[in-house]
C-alpha cells in the first residue's frame, strides 16, 4: 500500500464520530482524534532544507533539545550533553565528523561517547554514518541561528519527516536567554509538538554544575572501549579454538577412519 493510500485510510478512520477510553486519560473526541490525524499528515509535507557553511559549524556544541519519542537507548536519558564537529574530509566535500558525549540516568551518572561521520548529499542534506546502525541516517538542517563570531548560534536538526529531533546551541545560558523563545515558536510552527506527539521538543538538562568531558577525554574514552572490545574478541576466539580443540582430542577412536584429518590433528596432539 502506498503512503498516499494509507494516509487517507487513516483520516478515514479516525474521521468517525467514535470515542476512544485511554488509560489513565480523558476520552479522546473525533476533534482530538482529527488532531492526531494532523500531525500524522505533517510528517508527509515537505519543508526547505538550510544550507549551512560547514567552517560556521565545527567546534563546540551542546544539544538543548531532543524528540519526545527517542528510539536510542541511551540517548532518551541525556544529561549534560557536549558535542564537538570536526571536518572530515574523508567524508567528501563539506563532510564532517560529530564526537559528543553525555551522561546517563543522572547529572552525576556514567559518561556514554558517541560518534557519526556525515556525507553531504543535497543542500542541508546529509547522510550520517553511526556505530550502532548497519544503515545511514538523516540529518537534514531545518533552521539555523545567527552568525556571531564567524559560527552559527544555534542550530536543529532532523529527518525527511520530522520524526527525530536536535537542537544545538553554542552557549546553555546565552541560548536560554537569547534564543530559546525564537527557537520554540519556530518548533511549533514547523510541526514538532501538538498532536505531533512523537517529536514534541524534550529540554535535555544543562544546569550550571554540568561537568562536561573534554573532547581528549571523548577520544581517550572511546580507544579504551575499543581497546577492551578489541581484546574480548580475541579472548573469545582463543576460548572458540580451546573447545574446538577439546573436541578433537576427546573424538571416539573409532571414528577416526572416517575423517583423516581429524586423525592427523589427534595423533599430533
Amino acid at each position: 500500500m502506498s503512503n498516499k493510500k494509507f494516509l487517507l485510510l487513516f483520516v478515514f478512520l479516525i474521521a468517525q464520530p467514535i470515542w476512544v477510553f485511554s488509560i489513565g486519560e480523558d476520552l479522546l473526541n473525533s476533534k482530538t482524534l482529527l488532531g492526531l490525524a494532523g500531525g500524522f499528515t505533517s510528517m508527509f509535507k515537505k519543508f526547505p532544507r538550510r544550507e549551512i557553511e560547514v567552517e560556521k559549524v565545527l567546534g563546540k556544541w551542546f544539544q538543548m533539545y531532543r524528540a519526545a519519542v527517542n528510539l536510542d537507548q541511551f540517548q532518551s536519558t541525556m544529561y549534560c550533553h557536549v558535542a564537538y564537529f570536526r571536518e572530515n574530509k574523508v567524508m567528501g566535500k563539506d563532510g564532517f565528523s560529530i564526537i559528543e558525549a553525555f551522561r546517563t540516568a543522572s547529572k552525576d551518572g556514567p559518561v556514554h561517547t558517541y560518534k557519526r561521520d556525515l556525507s553531504k548529499s543535497n543542500t542541508g542534506e546529509y547522510w550520517m554514518f553511526t556505530e550502532d546502525y548497519f544503515y545511514p541516517r538523516q540529518f537534514f538542517v531545518f533552521d539555523v541561528g545567527p552568525i556571531v563570531n564567524n559560527s552559527y548560534e544555534y542550530i536543529i536538526i532532523t529527518d525527511a519527516n520530522r520524526i527525530s529531533l536536535s537542537v544545538y546551541a553554542r552557549d546553555p545560558a546565552m541560548f536560554h536567554k537569547m534564543y530559546d523563545a525564537q527557537v520554540t515558536d519556530v518548533l511549533n510552527k514547523g510541526g514538532f509538538g501538538g498532536y505531533a506527539f512523537w517529536n514534541r521538543p524534550v529540554a535535555i538538562y544543562q544546569g550550571l554544575d554540568c561537568v562536561y568531558t573534554e573532547e581528549k577525554e571523548i577520544f581517550i574514552r572511546r580507544s579504551l572501549k575499543q581497546a577492551i572490545q578489541d581484546k574480548s574478541t580475541e579472548a573469545s576466539q582463543i576460548l572458540n579454538n580451546a573447545r574446538q580443540l577439546r573436541y578433537v582430542l576427546n573424538f571416539p577412536p573409532a571414528n577416526w577412519k572416517f575423517c583423516a584429518t581429524l586423525e592427523t590433528v589427534v595423533k599430533t596432539a
